[in-house]
């Protein structure tokens, strides 16, 4: 317990030496503000290539096609108050780095923009030889975000649907963190009497790129920032006020195809069918 207290009491001190990070929140409200009036215009302003292919009933429509499932794999890297190697990036992906996994189910309601469901298991852990603590956890997520693409909205409403685009994350969810404390010489556990009784709200934001495969299939590269305001990722809310994740991850996407008349699937070949 000892040990437990001077830790505290040094991530005190350095918290007061230390700058505080910069607020996103603020920036984060008026992005889906903006979102928000993007989707409206979306859908209160039917563009003319859209009612040729979908029709009187539109939103209906959107609801049947358009769906896709996602899955990646890639490291995840711990920013919080017992990591070393923040402004080293070798020593950061090499030393603190650990593979971390993601789902996503999702649909490209709008040419531009896309509602997903997100699940993401997280692993991630350090070593730091000032404070002599060890550091290893995990944490899943589940959440939901827009997907913007940035292509189809700068070319809108004569959107190409290219084969390769990038696109924005703006996500929110809820987290549960599982974080253990060892003494570095020793490899002794330490207690903590800060872990989480249950699940937290958190957001998350990021960028990406989709790139065409074969067919119904997609490549994704994805980096996601997971900001955990509770700084409870490590089990120690005292240091720098938020603790971060950033996951950055490939993938294979499957976009599932449209039962269309006659009883045909429609593939990639009829491109104006599929959003991707």
């Amino acid at each position: 317990m000892m040990e437990f207290s001077t830790l505290i009491s040094s991530l005190a001190l350095r918290k007061e030496l230390m700058p505080s990070r910069f607020n996103y929140k603020t920036i984060i409200r008026a992005i889906f503000f903006l979102l928000l009036i993007f989707i409206l215009q979306g859908y209160l302003n039917e563009t003319l290539a859209q009612s040729k292919r979908y029709g009187k009933n539109k939103i209906y429509e959107d609801l049947k096609r358009n769906w896709s499932v996602q899955w990646n794999m890639g490291g995840g890297l711990y920013f919080g108050d017992l990591s070393q190697y923040d402004n080293d990036p070798l020593n950061k992906i090499f030393k603190e780095s650990k593979l971390s996994s993601s789902l996503v189910i999702s649909n490209k309601f709008i040419s531009f923009l896309a509602l997903q469901g997100r699940f993401i298991f997280n692993q991630y852990q350090t070593s730091n030889e000032i404070f002599n603590r060890k550091l290893q956890g995990y944490s899943y997520v589940i959440g939901t975000n827009l997907q913007f693409d940035l292509v189809n909205f700068m070319a809108f409403p004569n959107e190409p649907h290219p084969d390769i685009y990038v696109y924005l994350l703006f996500g929110i969810g809820t987290t549960k963190m599982c974080p253990k404390i060892y003494n570095l010489e020793s490899g002794d556990q330490i207690e903590l009497n800060t872990i989480q009784k249950k699940m937290e709200f958190m957001i998350y934001y990021g960028l990406g790129a989709n790139v065409y495969l074969y067919k119904n299939w997609d490549l994704t590269l994805e980096t996601i920032i997971q900001n955990i305001g509770t700084d409870k990722l490590d089990g120690i809310i005292v240091g720098q006020p938020d603790d971060f994740l950033i996951y950055t991850s490939i993938g294979i996407k499957y976009n599932f195809p449209y039962l269309g008349s006659g009883n045909k699937y429609l593939y990639r070949s009829k491109r104006t069918l599929l959003r991707r």
